[in-house]
């Protein structure tokens, strides 16, 4: 019988190359994701949601369970726990949990009390403890790097870094079966500091990157500006903190174990990724244009009917992609109602748009409401005008959801490959603005 695997987080960093490990393998590949119509890769797309109990069907599919914390997930006895019960409940035989380097040593840890109820349950579990990802490089610090600069509060301290596909090959074995009851240790070959990681991408790319040492609140003060969750920002500074005080610099053997063969260095892995940091990106860089805007006309007649139907009963066929947002005019007080694409992590909103006269009428820290699958909030509106900030997330959102989201920022991706954030940046600085808001 071929076995069933379902994938958590079949779109993030590890995830993704697990999808794409299994299907190499004669496994049905179950790839879960909150949004299976827009999911372009490997495998069967599932919608699953770790905090939506009516996603956990999916769990009956399977024989094993690719199990990650997606970062938006602090609590975890309220929004995991049900997982591994419901996995439970449903017959699944192993669980593989992505968990971080150390864990056992940390009580405090989410990833450790996951651990622990796995280990409390009666699942067959693995546990993959990952040091530092390479991939954070690219997903976290592309922007910066392609400006010529490695800015994390490590000070001298030296890290393990993992590539993520030498985790996910492991993952994949263990989801086969025959690693139950094993917690590997995931290092790459050598502890290397930023430093050292700076001078292997200045000697791999186009041009010099410089390590920037800044301190944890300038670099917590950068994150929260770029909009990331406050809770992630400090699972971030934790492990820099960690490595500054030396204690993230030990190394394994563990993946050679697994799988027969060295990890892959951090110069691999430059080699492999430099198209993500090279300022002039080659011949796969693609052009980047602006998706035409209907005129101001059409909108002002289209945008009350689908304000109707996002208020309506009918609100799940679009809810899912679009918002349907109001803001008071700056000047005049009118309120404007209109439908934007958005992305949604934790309980931030981020949108996107071309800068519209709707959009000029969102001031700083203005109060909006939105229709969020068929549920009003209201939340704070921060318009960011930056272009570098803007270019590194729309960056940062292609990265997580494909090319074809590109779309939905805004704008067009011409040819195959990823845009430079120079490219990004200088379409920002025509008409993209980035509104982030925090619902209440």
């Amino acid at each position: 019988m071929t076995e069933r695997v379902l994938v958590t987080g079949a779109t993030g960093t590890t995830g993704s190359a697990v999808v794409e490990v299994l299907s190499n393998h004669d496994v049905r590949v179950l790839a879960a994701t909150r949004e299976p119509d827009g999911y372009g890769g490997p495998g069967e797309p599932v919608r699953f949601d770790a905090t939506d109990p009516g996603s956990y069907g999916a769990l009956g599919e399977v024989d094993a369970v690719y199990l990650i914390r997606p970062p938006a997930i602090g609590n975890v006895e309220r929004d995991l726990f049900p997982v591994v019960d419901a996995a439970e409940d449903r017959g699944v035989q192993r669980v593989v949990l992505l968990s971080v380097l150390g864990a056992e040593r940390a009580p405090f840890l989410p990833h450790r009390r996951v651990e622990r109820r796995l280990e409390r349950s009666g699942l067959d579990w693995t546990f993959l403890r990952a040091a530092y990802f390479a991939q954070n490089l690219e997903t976290v610090h592309r922007a910066e790097i392609r400006r010529g600069e490695l800015a994390v509060p490590a000070g001298n301290g030296r890290l393990g870094v993992v590539d993520a596909r030498d985790v996910a090959a492991v993952a994949a074995e263990a989801l086969l079966g025959g690693h139950e009851g094993c917690a590997y240790d995931l290092t790459g070959p050598e502890a290397v500091s930023f430093h050292d990681v700076a001078v292997v991408l200045s000697a791999g790319l186009d041009h010099e990157v410089r390590y920037t040492r800044p301190s944890l609140v300038q670099y917590a003060w950068r994150r929260y500006r770029e909009g990331v969750a406050p809770t992630r920002v400090a699972v971030e500074g934790g492990l820099y903190t960690a490595a500054r005080l030396g204690l993230s610099d030990r190394v394994t053997d563990d993946v050679r174990s697994v799988l027969d063969r060295e990890s892959r260095s951090i110069a691999e892995y430059v080699e492999d990724r430099r198209v993500m940091w090279t300022r002039d990106g080659g011949a796969r860089e693609p052009g980047v244009e602006l998706v035409d805007r209907p005129p101001e006309r059409l909108l002002r007649v289209a945008n009350p009917l689908l304000a109707r139907l996002l208020r309506s009963p009918l609100h799940p066929v679009v809810s899912g992609s679009l918002l349907l947002l109001t803001v008071t005019g700056r000047r005049t007080g009118t309120e404007y109602t209109f439908p934007v694409g958005y992305e949604r992590r934790g309980d931030r909103l981020f949108v996107t748009t071309h800068h519209t006269n709707w959009w000029r009428n969102v001031r700083e820290d203005a109060t909006v409401e939105v229709v969020l699958r068929g549920e009003r909030r209201r939340g704070r509106a921060r318009v960011v005008t930056d272009p570098d900030e803007v270019a590194g997330y729309l960056a940062d959102a292609i990265d997580r959801h494909g090319r074809r989201y590109a779309t939905r920022l805004g704008v067009r991706l011409t040819d195959e490959g990823l845009p430079t954030h120079d490219r990004l940046r200088d379409v920002a600085a025509e008409e993209i603005r980035l509104v982030m808001i925090d619902l209440d």
